[in-house]
């Protein structure tokens, strides 16, 4: 019910934007001709503008015919969707239903300023609406905070509970805002679960990579199979499962996820797909032609992961579907490349690193890189934001990390302990030994730093260049590793016995003993996740954990250095 008025909220801090998200669908109706629809649907965009306008929202049609505002006050983004919907019931087109009209309001706070935060709100915002019925309005649980002291008369909320949304960031309650002028409560019919897919739900949200993901979604509506490939925790995966989200009304058969590093034998990759598209293969029939017939009818999309452990059966399996399957889309990602008839081969870049952070203050001039590292290591302590005194480190930082993404996030999980500055120091002292000279008899350029020794004929040029990315990663990992715990380094270590992804309850029943009781693995666990060193992922009824390949192979390796190797990897084969 309604709890305050205006007033409760006249103060609005900086950095705040509540955003409303609306759409207007023609919807087919008998006797009445396109034109006159798509008349109507116009018009109800105009009142839907200027209800916007009246309450001081800035308002933006997209090409799409999406309508966007912004507003500095939630009260006056509720209003102003109260009364478009009001002016809708009243109309001619809205009598007779002839119109889907729904919207989304989200709000954000970021430390960046504004821009910043209208730009992760509309992006949010766009899916929360997607999932949207006709006549719903939908909030997320931060607008639903500031929206509650504010709500216009004869309006509540109601809790539709956690939802996960198609762009597979971490869920947040969802809240329907009810009105004499908008449709009564009911599930939201477009979010995730209502989609045939496997993808994750994420537990950290996804910074940047728009550029990519726009030539990803082009590139596939040609080519029947793109290979990302990239160095380790470059970001090749959560690219691939960002690009499935967006595309899932696309196909109608689904976008399914197959970790090929999990599988235990080459010869079972055709079955671990079968199995993650929820396909049952006859008995006795070879598995290769068995899965292109089941799936030869069908349009999906299928994201092929870590290849690199069986590379010539993901090819041959890659090939047979592409032969035999034309509606199946195939997005494979691995370390080295991957060559099949037809497929694309796209490089992974890292994250860009501004190169004048000086020029501005907003945290997007620094690059994605800043961006990401300032995200995870507010995820890590909310209080952090750059400073006059702590911007130049962080740029340094990132750029010395080379914005490889999972170098990234794991430095920046130490923020709460370890100030920037001498976390850039920290860093820099573990990757120093590490760099390499370049010698060259050649002539000198102004990017090479010259020695001349006395009697030399000619000059020797000489370049320091840093480790490479697979260098600098490893060396990451034994620096985070060696700031842990001992119970953590314990758990880590046991951990990389599982090849793919496991449950707290199977991470307790394996990795539990000695020194770890069974009582504390979850703490543990949380405390690796908290390092970067855990990946979680799905709807908190049904969490699931993994470790990146990287460092499943570091956990690996320390584990097999120690006495207990055998035990731990026989208990795990047995439990799998």
């Amino acid at each position: 019910g309604r709890t305050g008025g205006r007033g409760a909220v006249s103060g609005w801090p900086h950095g705040m934007t509540t955003v409303v998200c609306a759409d207007v669908r023609p919807l087919a109706h008998p006797g009445i001709s396109p034109e006159v629809l798509a008349a109507a649907a116009e018009h109800q965009r105009r009142l839907f503008q200027d209800a916007c306008a009246a309450r001081s929202g800035r308002v933006q049609l997209e090409n799409s015919g999406v309508l966007r505002a912004e507003f500095a006050r939630a009260g006056d983004a509720l209003a102003a969707v109260v009364a478009a919907m009001e002016a809708y019931r009243q109309a001619a087109w809205g009598r007779r239903g002839l119109l889907a009209v729904r919207a989304a309001i989200q709000t954000m706070r970021d430390a960046a300023g504004a821009d910043a935060a209208s730009r992760r709100a509309l992006t949010r915002a766009s899916y929360l609406l997607e999932s949207a019925g006709a006549g719903q309005v939908l909030l997320s649980a931060s607008a639903r905070d500031l929206a509650r002291f504010c709500l216009p008369a004869g309006a509540t909320l109601h809790d539709l509970g956690e939802q996960a949304l198609r762009d597979l960031e971490p869920p947040e309650r969802v809240y329907q805002l009810l009105h004499p002028a908008l449709a009564a409560a009911s599930p939201p019919p477009g979010t995730l679960s209502s989609y045939p897919t496997n993808l994750p739900v994420c537990s950290t949200p996804l910074v940047g990579r728009e550029r990519e993901l726009a030539e990803l979604q082009a590139l596939l509506a040609t080519a029947p199979v793109v290979v990302l490939v990239g160095t380790a925790g470059v970001g090749k995966t959560r690219l691939a499962l960002r690009l499935a989200g967006m595309l899932l009304p696309k196909y109608p058969d689904g976008c399914w996820l197959v970790s090929i590093d999990a599988v235990a034998k080459g010869p079972a990759v055709p079955q671990a797909v079968a199995a993650a598209l929820e396909l049952t293969l006859p008995a006795g029939t070879e598995a290769v032609p068995a899965l292109v017939a089941a799936l030869r009818a069908r349009r999906l999309l299928v994201i092929l992961d870590h290849c690199d452990p069986w590379l010539a059966e993901s090819a041959a399996l890659i090939t047979a579907l592409r032969a035999g399957c034309p509606d199946v889309r195939v997005v494979a990602t691995c370390r080295e490349p991957l060559r099949v008839p037809g497929g694309l081969l796209w490089p992974v870049p890292a994250l860009s690193v501004g190169e004048h952070p000086s020029s501005s203050t907003g945290l997007e001039a620094y690059g994605e890189a800043v961006e990401l590292f300032c995200a995870r290591a507010q995820a890590a302590l909310p209080a952090f934001a750059l400073t006059g005194r702590s911007t130049l480190p962080a740029v340094q930082l990132c750029r010395r990390l080379d914005g490889l993404p999972l170098a990234l996030e794991l430095v920046a999980a130490w923020t709460p302990l370890v100030p920037i500055e001498r976390l850039l120091a920290l860093i820099d002292e573990r990757l120093r030994p590490l760099q390499r000279t370049l010698r060259l008899e050649d002539r000198p350029s102004q990017f090479l730093r010259v020695r001349v020794t006395a009697g030399a004929p000619d000059p020797v040029v000489e370049r320091e260049l840093p480790p490479s990315r697979e260098q600098m990663l490893r060396a990451i990992l034994e620096w985070s590793y060696g700031q842990l715990a001992e119970p953590e380094r314990l758990l880590l270590r046991r951990l990389g016995a599982f090849r793919g992804r496991f449950t707290a309850m199977e991470a307790q029943v394996m990795a539990s003993g000695g020194r770890l009781a069974p009582d504390d693995v979850a703490v543990v666990l949380a405390e690796l996740q908290a390092r970067a060193l855990v990946v979680r992922e799905g709807m908190p009824s049904r969490l699931r954990y993994h470790l990146l390949p990287p460092v499943r192979q570091f956990a690996r390796e320390r584990l097999q250095a120690t006495a207990e190797a055998g035990a731990i990897l026989a208990r795990c084969q047995a439990a799998s």
